[in-house]
């Protein structure tokens, strides 16, 4: 699931199995605040996992969530770790462990997975996670403890999709960049209602460097996304006032490529992948997971058969 970068998790819920398993799981989830959400859950890195494999394997730390099993050069870990939502989307380079977690009354989600990875000669790597996704507090939970909140609206809401669209044109149009961008993934969408202004939907959504430059006949809207590793990125948020039909102020954090070496002259970008979204495995993933709830990104199963 696309969408944020998970996180560790409050203070009585970090164990050192869910430090170090959340960035395996991170190496084969690509989507939002994936809807693709990303999820990390600590300080540890995967770097520093593979560097105490000794460790790890002989001493593991006693946690009855995590069993290992040794084997030659190494060993076999199954563990189950709790993950929170971050607000940082997963196209966002700022290292996990910097990223400010959703406090409750934001609407955030968690994560409940089942890791099984091996460690070998100081390399970890993930055979299988299966994770339930969920809202930390629903819409009914919420109205409980806070009646005042924001309340979820589900990521495919019309009236939310088309205010994305309209402030997709806005950002091309305001940020003049050298490449139109194009919409990536909704990423949060919530609504609240004020007593002078009425309902007001607050988006937060992210966009993607296409391969049309600035000023081509050809609108962006069909333009195709440069390759993940050499686009910029963007992560947006805005609030649209229903009452008047009318965005608000448009605020965007602006990425750099991953990988900032010119892309070669006339070389094809067609064997890119597609946006997660748009992919089979979007579909394989959609599948495996059955009904959903619709306000948030999910993990998905890996491996995706």
């Amino acid at each position: 699931m696309p969408g944020s970068k998970g996180h560790g998790t409050r203070n009585d819920e970090v164990t050192f199995t869910s430090l170090t398993s959340s960035d395996l799981v991170h190496t084969e989830n690509h989507q939002g605040h994936d809807d693709e959400a990303e999820y990390s859950n600590g300080t540890n890195s995967l770097k520093e996992l593979c560097t105490s494999v000794e460790w790890v394997c002989s001493s593991p730390p006693p946690v009855s969530d995590f069993k290992v099993a040794a084997i030659s050069g190494g060993c076999h870990i199954d563990v189950n770790v709790k993950l929170v939502q971050t607000k940082c989307h997963f196209t966002n380079p700022k290292p996990e462990d910097q990223c400010e977690i959703w406090r409750r009354e934001e609407r955030g989600a968690v994560a409940t997975c089942s890791i099984e990875f091996w460690v070998m000669r100081g390399v970890a790597k993930v055979i299988s996670h299966e994770c339930t996704t969920r809202p930390e507090l629903t819409n009914e939970e919420i109205v409980t403890i806070c009646p005042e909140c924001p309340k979820s609206l589900p990521l495919d809401d019309p009236t939310a999709v088309q205010a994305v669209k309209d402030a997709v044109v806005k950002f091309n149009r305001e940020q003049k960049r050298t490449n139109y961008f194009t919409l990536m993934e909704v990423d949060h969408v919530t609504i609240e209602t004020t007593a002078t202004i009425g309902p007001i939907i607050s988006l937060k959504f992210a966009l993607v460097e296409t391969t049309c430059p600035r000023g081509a006949r050809n609108t962006f809207v069909a333009c195709t996304p440069r390759c993940a590793d050499i686009a910029q990125h963007a992560f947006c948020q805005i609030s649209y006032y229903t009452l008047y039909s009318q965005l608000g102020e448009l605020e965007c954090e602006l990425y750099p490529p991953k990988n900032p070496a010119p892309h070669p002259t006339g070389l094809s970008q067609f064997m890119c992948k597609p946006l997660f979204h748009q992919s089979p495995e979007a579909c394989v993933c959609k599948n495996r997971l059955g009904e959903t709830e619709s306000t948030i990104h999910y993990i998905c199963p890996f491996p995706l058969k």
